[in-house]
């Protein structure tokens, strides 16, 4: 699994909040009948949908348990954008974009990355597959929770209230309790980054 808060670098928690178990699913596919070598992996034509998958798993792998493994942060985006010409709705290929700008704490375009990921997951119906036709939903009330936790990672604290107070509501909505919880906990981590309120210390 490739859990967003690992990837956020927050030490407050531990939490999943991607579904990081149905990403796997979707991304670890039987291995390859051959092997994808070092000099491989940076192209300039498509790959295969197997290549494709093997190749962002393989990277989204090497950024979770040895960062060194992977591709500088160059060469991997120059190797996604190039993926990403040939299959611009390859949500997993946006994810990985993500998490490697966060790697240079690139904010804009780690915003970027992320919005497109849950609405490729949307456009392309992987969502409604795996969580039935509640699966749209789903998506937009973890893409506000992953923005607030974003938000949260850059100090952004009032983008990141807003995003919480979405998330919260549409968990809501929805009785999703698993969702919710997440909420708090990140809410938690929002009141304990912010500080006290010094209107609050007033007597």
């Amino acid at each position: 699994a490739l859990p967003i808060s690992a990837a956020l670098g927050c030490e407050e928690t531990d939490m999943d909040l991607t579904n990081g178990d149905e990403l796997d699913g979707r991304m670890e596919k039987e291995e390859l009948d051959f092997p994808v070598r070092e000099e491989d992996l940076t192209y300039s034509g498509p790959l295969s949908q197997k290549q494709a998958e093997y190749f962002l798993f393989q990277q989204a792998s090497f950024l979770k348990n040895d960062e060194n493994k992977a591709l500088d942060p160059s060469s991997l985006q120059k190797d996604l954008n190039n993926l990403l010409k040939f299959n611009p709705d390859f949500a997993e290929a946006h994810y990985l974009s993500y998490l490697n700008s966060l790697r240079v704490q690139d904010v804009f375009s780690s915003t970027h990355s992320l919005l497109h990921y849950f609405d490729r997951l949307i456009l392309t119906g992987a969502e409604n597959k795996s969580n039935g036709d509640e699966g749209s939903g789903r998506s937009l009330r973890y893409a506000a929770l992953n923005l607030a936790a974003l938000h949260c990672r850059f100090g952004h604290y009032h983008q990141a209230e807003l995003a919480l107070q979405e998330a919260i509501r549409i968990a809501q909505e929805s009785n999703d309790h698993v969702c919710l919880q997440h909420c708090l906990s990140w809410l938690y981590v929002l009141e304990q980054k912010k500080g006290p309120d010094p209107m609050s210390t007033r007597l």
